[in-house]
């Protein structure tokens, strides 16, 4: 087990579950959540993101289609006394006929495939860029009036997400971005 601290939150991870990293916390610094909003974090890994959205008061659905994601965001969503209600399964697919939101969220694996390729769920975290593609296609329809969605990109992805920009910021080999879709 391993140990993530964002602020006051505890969070912990394994070697199944992505760790919170640079992604994870630039969009944490720049999630905008109304209380009482209807949120879905999808690919929650560590829960980092869907527990700060209920601690501000937000009704919670989080996905991941890692099981062991799974259970560690169970346990830091009890760990940080918070509600969330945890989902297995892939993108949109663990989501009630008609459920929508205000508000959809995805730090998505943004890197591309390698040749080598393993189908183990943690390397999914990382190397599974067409995921963002998929998510694209079909997020709309999960969404209320109004409703939005930020995602993470970055430039090393090669898929194009129209909307604006709402934070970035270079490292080593890429940038990354938090979008709200438009």
């Amino acid at each position: 087990m391993a140990q993530t601290f964002y602020n006051d939150l505890i969070l912990e991870t394994d070697g199944n579950v992505y760790s919170p990293r640079e992604d994870s916390f630039l969009l944490a610094n720049n999630l905008q959540v109304k209380k009482g909003e209807k949120v879905l974090e999808i690919g929650t890994g560590s829960g980092l993101i869907a527990i700060l959205c209920a601690r501000k008061g937000a009704e919670v659905v989080a996905t991941d289609l890692n099981e062991h994601a799974i259970k560690c965001a169970k346990k830091n969503a009890e760990g940080n006394k918070v509600k969330v209600d945890f989902r297995e399964g892939d993108l949109l697919a663990p989501l009630k006929n008609g459920e929508k939101f205000d508000l959809i969220i995805f730090n998505p694996p943004y890197l591309p495939r390698e040749t080598k390729y393993s189908d183990r769920p943690i390397d999914l975290s990382y190397n599974s860029s067409e995921t963002l593609e998929k998510f694209l296609e079909q997020y709309r329809d999960f969404l209320k009036e109004n409703g939005r969605a930020v995602i993470v990109n970055s430039t090393l992805s090669g898929v194009q997400a129209e909307g604006e920009i709402i934070a970035e910021k270079k490292l080593a080999f890429e940038k990354i971005f938090v979008i709200q879709l438009s």
